[in-house]
């Protein structure tokens, strides 16, 4: 049979720790204080680009996937598909296909 482990020491109150934690964050909120414009105009600026980010994603998505769309709710039963690819070691190429588009009985 295996040894149970002995029971942890019970919790003690460690004014040092204590002290050393209280005083890593009141320095932690006054450098927060003193870089506060700092920091604003960071948050500013990755907030703008990540929006940026986000609209050209979106535009590229629309893009992309309008034909395929268009088919879908043009009753169409396939759809021909162009994709550009670019390859892990640099290379890039196009892909064509047809792509079949089935409905499903019961979904509206």
């Amino acid at each position: 049979m295996s040894e149970r482990a002995p029971a942890p020491a019970p919790w003690e109150f460690d004014p040092t720790s204590a002290l050393i934690g209280a005083v890593a964050a009141f320095v932690l909120v006054g450098l927060i204080y003193y870089f506060r414009d700092t920091l604003r105009q960071s948050r500013e600026t990755i907030t703008t680009q990540v929006s940026q980010v986000s609209q050209q994603l979106q535009a590229n998505a629309e893009e992309r996937y309008r034909e395929l769309v268009n088919a879908i709710y043009g009753g169409k039963t396939e759809v021909p598909i162009e994709a550009h690819v670019r390859y892990r070691d640099g290379r890039t190429g196009t892909i064509k296909t047809t792509i079949s588009i089935k409905s499903v009985e019961g979904v509206d």
